[in-house]
């Protein structure tokens, strides 16, 4: 496999053009899913599996097919 990302000159201008402020970036379980989680994706599943905690995400996608 080939490493097909930034160059370091381009990753060294994407982090100097980052937007660095300090806001909120939390969405919900809702948005994340349809943003981020594609049909075919594989996904792997961890942490904290005695309090539950990552059987929210694996709910919601479970919710939009």
């Amino acid at each position: 496999m080939y490493w097909t990302g930034l160059s370091p000159d381009e990753a060294r201008q994407f982090l100097a053009n980052k937007d660095k402020s300090k806001r909120d970036k939390r969405i919900s379980l809702k948005e994340a899913v349809q943003k981020y989680v594609k049909d075919g994706d594989n996904l792997g599943i961890a942490g904290f599996v005695d309090a539950r905690q990552p059987i929210a995400i694996v709910h919601e996608i479970i919710r939009q097919g």
